[in-house]
């Protein structure tokens, strides 16, 4: 029988819980922080990656230092972030357009693509130098960037 990874519930910073309250649930936002020490420190790239991969930051971060070192590339560099989704089996997939050409937000993708996005979990580029977590539909960060342009995005 394969064990299954339980992640426990843990008590929210202070600092955590303001910036929940400053961010609601939406329909296309859900308020995470995969970083288990309840930091929030520009550490996006493990954040995403940990909640799409559905493991720990540390684990991420273990992993992607490891890349780097193979690599030679920054850990949380674009190349080594290719490397390493690619090795987690992810795909990635050309920056989404609008009928015209124009760029799109991350809201107009996720209420356009609601049904195909069920069930599926993305590593998106969101907006310039940031990255975030789709899950189900919503993204999955410590803060709403559903406003940004969406830039390319991995699939597994």
């Amino acid at each position: 029988m394969a064990k299954t990874k339980v992640k426990k519930e843990r008590v929210l910073t202070k600092t955590e819980e303001k910036r929940k309250a400053h961010y609601p649930e939406t329909s296309t936002f859900h308020w995470y922080n995969a970083n288990q020490k309840g930091k929030l420190d520009g550490d996006c790239v493990f954040r995403a990656m940990a909640t799409v991969l559905d493991t720990t930051w540390e684990e991420v971060v273990r992993d992607m230092c490891e890349m780097s070192i193979k690599t030679g590339y920054c850990i949380n560099g674009r190349k080594n972030i290719a490397k390493y989704l690619e090795s987690k089996g992810f795909v990635k997939q050309a920056q989404p357009r609008d009928y015209d050409n124009s760029k799109i937000t991350i809201k107009q993708f996720l209420l356009e693509n609601k049904t195909w996005l069920k069930g599926k979990k993305l590593f998106v580029n969101a907006g310039s130098g940031h990255v975030a977590a789709i899950v189900d539909g919503k993204i999955w960060d410590t803060w709403d960037s559903t406003w940004t342009k969406i830039g390319n995005y991995w699939i597994k």
